[in-house]
């Protein structure tokens, strides 16, 4: 069979809207001896359908498809070694080419076949309605080199359009994509070409590039911060001792490392970087501006020099006062949201008063609506049934010191409501019906501290919700997986999916309602593989963040156990706020066990659970070295996949780590695992983890630390400082123990 001249390699994930238009402007090309290799990562929504029908229309597409999602950069490497043409092409299920593009850059490459060519292109809307600017200036490579050697400007920042690069196969062949990378796979690969070869630009626009809320990755900045840490990583073992490096080249390696070392919050070896980048180059704003991020200087002075790096000298001065302006009014807006949140909760007629005045200026409080509250264990709304009693059980606090708190609570019953015409959210615990809001309690206590605003919740008093008006869609049937807390591993692994033990108890056309799922929970591949485990093969639902669903029949089971997810900044947490059903505890750690293989004598007996940077930094480094020479091995849990996380918390006999929710993975334990966690003071009434604990049979000791922080909310960003000979005795304690 004769040989295509070009293979386009498409990946494709859950982009039904999009992919028929894409398909349609590389099968249109003006010069048409090509395959289109269309690889689809298990998508649940129509595009397979919408796959097989091209490729029995036209030969020339050929479909692969991933039977579980295993992402983006897999999805390439396979498209990647399918591919039988003399040249490749990228390019994405949500964009399209114009009809010449193949054959412009076919005629460069005609020139010289050794060149990476790309292109311009017009950024458009999630309509297909440009925006009036080039990809180029979006992404500022307007003082950019972008033909010949780009190696050493393009360590500053990924500025190629990938989606219009095209090169000779052979030439590709020599990289892959690094599938631990979530985000920055693609710049890795464009570094490895343009390290070996030369690259061509075309500044005529040869494709239009959509912008939509899916592909707006630096949403996921923790997920972000960790493809950074390891890029810059691997770009210095690879390239930093390399001879031909410039000088240019080998500073912007140095300062890869530093944006990196940072992100881990290692400001001390970030420093060291620092020093060996203005060795290599003394004087560059490159060098300014991270010394400017590395000693945390206001982020005025920041702002300043990213807009110098950007633009160049000409307009920094129209740039900074625009960047400035900008600066000024986001911090006005938290100012003002809280001071609003302090009216609401003392005098609602205020609040009302200032939030018109405040409308003024800030379209976002234009469109507000204000619903009267309504519980939802005191509804009389819906049609429900009850699934598991109320009954009296035990909410164990942290264990500090050998003293340990132990509170009586109320276990609520567990109920299924049905109701006709509601509304919900993705991320919101919250119903919408007959003019009203119903919430579902995040405690038994009843305490007034829990803060429900999440969502389209932007605010709400005791008696009253603020709720924001946002695009709206329609559903006929689900239940519902979604709510506060549901992109947090702790809340959708312990209160959302034990719902799922209850899906049998349904009636039968309860049964067959698809799960409506937050895409946040959806996207993550722990939590997908946890569902996956519980719910396989069941219809699901992903739902868009930014969109409010009518379900015409909609299924709401109230969560067996329960954890205040915010709190009120003035708040405090009492150990009674935790309630932990222990039923549904044991069926997660069943159900998860069931669908995984668990090989509990892989991993070490001693792991450090680590964490990125970010909130809550401490002397990680200094206390992690310590506990090396203990035979403690550091682990990542948020990079595993579920069954290695599984793995590695079932083979430990000691596990130590800050408060966060890695320890979720306690249910993987064996009973008698002996645990050792830091938390703030503020944190000392944190029941979660030791309720799980008590009631799996594990040893869960803490150790408190002052974080200065002046409300338990917030704990969770002030950064802290641990006694490392404090903690090592802490430790030594816990390891004679086991």
């Amino acid at each position: 069979m004769r040989k295509p001249l070009v293979s386009v390699l498409m990946p494709s994930y859950q982009y039904a809207a999009y992919i028929p238009i894409a398909i349609e402007s590389v099968l249109t090309q003006t010069m048409s001896d090509l395959e289109l290799i269309i690889v689809d990562d298990a998508s649940v929504d129509r595009s397979t359908e919408i796959i097989r029908s091209y490729g029995a229309k036209d030969r020339r597409v050929r479909a692969i498809f991933h039977s579980v999602n295993m992402g983006v950069a897999r999805t390439m490497n396979d498209a990647l070694a399918a591919a039988a043409g003399e040249f490749v092409a990228f390019f994405s299920s949500d964009d399209i080419w114009v009809p010449h593009k193949l054959e412009r850059q076919l005629a460069v490459l005609e020139t010289d076949e050794n060149l990476i060519v790309w292109a311009d292109a017009l950024v458009v809307d999630a309509s297909g309605t440009p925006t009036g600017r080039l990809f180029t200036e979006r992404y500022h490579a307007a003082h950019r080199q972008k033909s010949g050697n780009i190696f050493a400007d393009l360590l500053i920042g990924n500025y190629i359009c990938g989606q219009t690069v095209m090169a000779k196969r052979s030439s590709v062949h020599a990289v892959s994509w690094d599938e631990r990378l979530r985000y920055l796979n693609d710049y890795k690969v464009m570094l490895a070409l343009a390290w070996k070869y030369n690259f061509h630009f075309t500044p005529e626009p040869l494709a239009m590039y959509r912008v939509h809320g899916r592909n707006l990755i630096m949403s996921d900045r923790p997920g972000w911060r960790r493809d950074e840490e390891a890029l810059s990583r691997d770009l210095f073992a690879e390239y930093a001792e390399e001879p031909g490096l410039t000088r240019k080249a080998r500073q912007r390696v140095f300062l890869m490392r530093v944006r990196g070392l940072i992100s881990e919050g290692n400001r001390a070896d970030a420093a060291r970087f620092m020093a060996r980048a203005i060795a290599a180059r003394p004087v560059d704003v490159q060098n300014a501006y991270h010394g400017a991020r590395l000693m945390q200087l206001p982020d005025l002075v920041v702002v300043g020099l990213e807009v110098l790096l950007e633009e160049g000298p000409l307009v920094l001065a129209l740039k900074a006062c625009r960047k400035a302006v900008a600066t000024c009014k986001r911090w006005i807006a938290v100012r003002v949201e809280r001071l609003l949140a302090w009216c609401l909760c003392r005098n609602e007629r205020l609040y009302s008063l200032l939030v018109a005045l405040w409308s003024l200026v800030s379209p976002y409080h234009r469109h507000l609506m204000r619903l009267p509250i309504e519980w939802l264990d005191e509804t009389a709304d819906s049609l429900s049934k009850v699934l598991a009693p109320a009954v009296v059980g035990l909410s164990y606090g942290p264990s500090i010191c050998g003293a340990q708190d132990v509170e009586q609570v109320l276990l609520p019953e567990v109920r299924m409501h049905h109701f006709a015409n509601a509304s919900v959210c993705a991320d919101s615990s919250s119903i919408i019906v007959d003019g009203k809001i119903i919430l579902e309690r995040h405690s038994p206590s009843n305490g007034g501290g829990a803060d429900y605003s999440c969502g389209y919740i932007h605010a709400h008093s005791a008696r009253w919700c603020y709720v924001r008006s946002q695009k709206t869609s329609r559903i006929e049937t689900g239940m519902f997986l979604g709510g506060n807390g549901s992109a947090n591993y702790y809340h959708f692994m312990i209160e959302i999916l034990p719902k799922l033990q209850f899906l049998g108890d349904l009636a039968a056309e309860y049964q067959q309602y698809p799960l409506l799922v937050n895409e946040d929970s959806y996207e993550t591949r722990s939590f997908r593989e946890a569902l996956d485990c519980i719910a396989k093969n069941h219809p699901i639902v992903v739902l868009d963040k930014r969109t409010t669903y009518r379900v015409e029949n909609l299924v709401y089971i109230n969560a067996p156990s329960t954890c205040p997810i915010n709190r009120r900044r003035d708040s405090h947490l009492k150990v009674s706020d935790f309630a932990m059903r222990p039923s549904s505890i044991l069926f997660l750690r069943n159900s998860l066990a069931a669908g995984i293989q668990l090989e509990s004598q892989r991993g070490s007996k001693r792991i450090f659970l680590a964490r990125r940077g970010g909130n809550r930094n401490y002397n990680q480094e200094e206390i992690l070295e310590a506990c090396e020479g203990r035979g403690f091995a550091k682990v990542w849990l948020e990079d595993l996949s579920l069954e290695e996380q599984a793995t590695v918390v079932a083979s430990a006999e000691t596990i130590v780590g800050p408060t966060g929710g890695a320890w979720t993975n306690l249910i993987f334990c064996r009973e008698g695992t002996h645990c050792l966690c830091w938390l703030p003071e503020e944190g000392k009434n944190f029941a979660a983890y030791s309720t799980i604990a008590k009631i799996l049979g594990i040893s869960f000791r803490c150790l408190t630390y002052a974080s200065g922080a002046r409300s338990t909310s917030e704990c969770a960003s002030f950064s802290y400082h641990l006694n490392v000979d404090e903690t090592m005795r802490a430790i030594d304690t816990v390891l004679r123990d086991t």
